[in-house]
């Protein structure tokens, strides 16, 4: 989609759907990089602070209750 766009295919008011068939699973490096900010080169304008908990579903919940 990216090239798409560069070569002026993909205009900046149109509206694109694009299915990823990638498994998040394959790139938990980057991703967890990316929420770091710590990706030479990349502006991570969307990173949301890691929360680090321990493997404990009452930690999870909680975690996320606060969020919500």
């Amino acid at each position: 989609m990216e090239k798409l766009v560069n070569r002026r295919v993909i205009g900046p008011k149109d509206k694109v759907v694009c299915v990823s068939t990638a498994n998040g699973l394959k790139f938990t490096e980057f991703k967890v990089k990316y929420h770091e900010r710590s990706l030479a080169g990349v502006n991570a304008q969307r990173a949301n602070q890691p929360e680090l908990l321990d493997a404990d579903l009452g930690q999870v919940v909680d975690a996320i209750r606060k969020r919500f």
